[in-house]
């Protein structure tokens, strides 16, 4: 009869436990990694009132079961701005690029602070 004995089981358990990463671990990780993020959008937005810079929010949020950083705009003139009208297009984009610009930094932050924990 054949037996496999398999040594170090427990101390394994033990690790995998240890890396349990916790609800708010998760939530501290978004919100440092969504912060570069807001603050590139409120950079490249355009002043146009001292409300412009000032409306640009972040929030950490659960929803069905994901833990979700959300970056978005509090001003109605602004998202026209973003995608233009018929009169007006000259800061269409402005939000987009300023994710693209620091989604990188914001996915690093993000693992580096997960991995962390």
């Amino acid at each position: 009869m054949s037996r496999i004995e398999v040594d170090g089981m427990d101390e394994l358990m033990e690790m995998l436990n240890k890396m349990t990463i916790s609800e708010s671990d998760e939530r501290k990780a978004m919100q440092l990694a969504i912060e570069p993020v807001r603050e590139a959008v409120e950079k490249n937005t355009p002043i146009d009132t001292g409300k412009a810079k000032s409306s640009v929010k972040a929030k950490v949020s659960r929803k069905q079961g994901e833990i979700i950083g959300t970056v978005f705009i509090d001003e109605l003139y602004l998202r026209h701005q973003e995608y233009g009208t018929s009169r007006q297009n000259k800061n269409v984009g402005f939000f987009a690029r300023a994710v693209r610009a620091s989604k990188d930094e914001a996915l690093r932050l993000l693992k580096d602070n997960l991995i962390k924990r």
